[in-house]
């Protein structure tokens, strides 16, 4: 150490000063094994050290393997609580699987329960975070750097979150990628190596909020929510949704409609539109139990048959008034057409506050 000094202080201090006459620029303090043959250790006049490894441009601690194969790094932990158990801050290297260049940051407390954050060797581009092994070897969350996707329980994203392909119920944020940017979340039901998300919430420009199916490649709308309340289901054209409820049928039947069931649960009624425009109330089993109302257009009803002739059509051999009721006068008030009975009589009223009478008898 032409160079160097060697201070003992008045406390019994150690000082090594590499460039004591401050004429050098270049100096090192080195520790080595093997006759110099291996370097442990080195110190550099600018500040800069490297522990089995020379420290690059810039970097100010720089810990290195000896030889390409090797594992190193740093270990911080806590003294031993008595049950051999330590807690520890690990900055690990190593060529493990995954590939070599192995680099990680491992956090551990106890007998073995540690997680590793960092990067494996052949995927570089990956960020890994695993469970009592190395980057690469048992990851329980990825993210890919390359394109932002975020994997848990699987190692190969698809989608911005991506919780897997595995069996059950699996949940995804996704955007399509087309024009239309929708984007928003996705479930999918499926199991096995299929992906397919089923149901998804996209939200676009229009401002609304969709359900539907997306198989992959094509997004199905089904219902739509729109942003002033208005809901749409089942619509071949969503920008039809023009009112407080739109419901478009699958078929031109009763099953494409609206079924109500009563609150047991063993008789339903159903609502629907059929081909003429005709509105059609009736029994889901039983068809001629039925009223139809605005028969081909005419604004004709009809009970108990699809074909009215008239403004009002019972297709049955009785109808009945279950109340009696009787005019006071031939002037009282009533209105044209109107019909009431009382034991002895059957009133019409013919004209406005006109009424004429029929007596009626047994036999």
């Amino acid at each position: 150490m032409a160079d160097s000094d060697v201070v003992v202080t008045s406390d019994g201090s150690y000082i090594v000063d590499i460039d004591h006459n401050s004429t050098e620029t270049d100096r090192i303090f080195r520790v080595t094994k093997d006759n110099q043959a291996t370097e442990l250790l080195r110190v550099q006049e600018d500040g800069r050290v490297g522990i089995g490894t020379t420290p690059a441009s810039g970097i100010y601690l720089d810990i290195g393997p000896s030889n390409a194969g090797g594992n190193t790094g740093v270990v911080v932990r806590n003294l031993d609580n008595g049950s051999g158990s330590k807690t520890r801050l690990i900055l690990g290297y190593g060529s493990g699987a995954g590939g070599a260049g192995k680099t990680w940051l491992g956090l551990a407390r106890g007998g073995g329960d540690e997680w590793a954050i960092g990067l494996a060797g052949s995927t570089p581009n990956i960020l890994h975070f695993s469970y009592n092994d190395e980057p690469g070897s048992a990851d329980k969350m990825v993210i890919n750097g390359s394109n932002g996707n975020v994997g848990i329980g699987t190692t190969n994203p698809g989608t911005k979150l991506d919780l897997g392909t595995g069996t059950g119920a699996k949940l995804t944020l996704f955007e399509d990628g087309n024009t239309d940017k929708k984007s928003g979340l996705g479930i999918n039901m499926s199991v096995g190596s299929s992906y397919e998300h089923n149901i998804y919430f996209p939200s676009d420009s229009g401002g609304h909020l969709a359900i539907g199916k997306y198989d992959g490649s094509t997004f199905t709308e089904r219902l739509r929510i729109k942003e002033n309340g208005d809901v749409g289901i089942g619509l071949y054209d969503f920008s039809d949704v023009t009112a407080r409820l739109t419901i478009q049928q699958r078929v031109d039947t009763n099953v494409g409609g609206i079924l109500i069931y009563n609150y047991q649960g063993n008789s339903s009624t159903r609502l629907w539109t059929d081909v003429n425009s005709n509105v059609r109330l009736d029994g889901a089993s039983d068809a001629s139990q039925e009223i139809l109302l605005n028969g081909a257009g005419t604004g004709k009803v009809g009970i108990g048959t699809t074909s009215p002739t008239a403004m009002l059509d019972v297709n049955s051999d009785i109808i009945r008034l279950s109340t009696s009721k009787t005019p006071a006068t031939s002037g009282a008030s009533g209105n044209q057409g109107d019909i009431c009975w009382d034991s002895n009589y059957i009133y019409v009223c013919v004209a406005s506050n006109t009424w004429k009478r029929v007596a009626i008898s047994t036999w």
